[in-house]
């Protein structure tokens, strides 16, 4: 029998599937972290809001394996990987999250927020909210990887142009995707002077710290839009307020942030701003798909 810790909301079939292991469950994190339980485990199935950080590995003697319950493992100190521990992540929500997208897109340019709080007032000025449609703009996609080339399918189909930023353009996924989309790959420098719509995409990684940051925000097309769908920890958050005042953009929708929960972040009363609390994976089919997931690493794991 082994000790398994399951530390997140999941879907049940994840915890029905250890049967005859002992599972060590935690559903929402507590001011003392993991490192007072990891010691005495042998896997971990984790999702985001949790972190498994460098005295986490430390502590943890005996973990053979770790199971991101999501995409992205900025929440795992990479100490654990040098230890020989097995790390599996399920990135298999990319729809979602590209669903969530076309949604703050077409929140953003039919400036859906400001004309519901009007409604709300009980006012009738439809004259105030003249928007924009997605067909004939150019969209750039910062990161083409899962999310990014669904990003990309989506809006091709509703008549948006396509243009992308990806550090492994070449690899052959991301050449059929772009062919397919009509979308062309280019530099970062490029895709920010051309698109009317930016979509990151990207992980928080050392280099993609703050990668959005007053000199990036200089090179935008002047009202342009920026969704962000990747971690928050890609925007500095004080340029990003600066590119609004300046109107270099022209509103900014968000579902990921450096600390999170955030709190209350100024921006948020902006009728210009579309904020969400991360829920990008956050429907019943991606919560399925994701565990399942995770049961058939549990399988192949748990097997071997």
């Amino acid at each position: 029998m082994l000790r398994i810790g399951v530390f997140g909301l999941i879907d049940p079939c994840v915890v029905e599937s250890l049967g005859g292991h002992h599972v060590v469950r935690q559903e929402r994190p507590t001011p003392s972290g993991l490192q007072p339980l990891v010691g005495d485990l042998d896997g971990i199935v984790i999702r985001s809001p949790f972190r498994l950080d460098d005295a986490c590995a430390l502590a943890a003697t005996r973990l053979q394996w770790i199971i991101r319950a999501g995409a992205g493992i900025d929440n795992i100190s990479p100490l654990f990987r040098e230890k020989g521990v097995r790390v599996r992540t399920t990135p298999i929500s990319a729809g979602s999250v590209a669903e969530l997208v076309i949604g703050l897109a077409i929140g953003l340019l039919r400036g859906i927020r400001p004309a519901h709080d009007s409604l709300r007032q009980g006012l009738w000025k439809k004259e105030l909210f003249i928007g924009g449609e997605l067909r004939g703009r150019t969209l750039g996609i910062l990161g083409y990887g899962r999310i990014g080339r669904q990003v990309s399918r989506l809006m091709h189909g509703l008549g948006a142009r396509i243009v992308a930023f990806d550090r492994t353009p070449d690899a052959p996924d991301k050449r059929r995707a772009a062919e397919d989309t009509d979308a062309r790959l280019m530099s970062m420098e490029a895709l920010f002077a051309e698109a009317d719509i930016v979509v990151a995409c990207l992980p928080g990684t050392p280099q993609t710290l703050h990668l959005l940051n007053e000199e990036r925000f200089a090179q935008f097309r002047r009202g342009a839009f920026l969704i962000n769908v990747g971690r928050g920890s890609l925007i500095e958050y004080p340029a990003l307020v600066a590119a609004l005042d300046s109107g270099r953009l022209a509103g900014v929708a968000l579902d990921a942030y450096e600390v999170e929960p955030p709190g209350h972040l100024a921006i948020f009363d902006r009728d210009n701003v579309l904020c969400t609390p991360h829920l990008g994976a956050q429907t019943g089919e991606a919560q399925k798909a994701v565990g399942s997931g995770v049961v058939a690493h549990l399988h192949e794991l748990l097997n071997c």
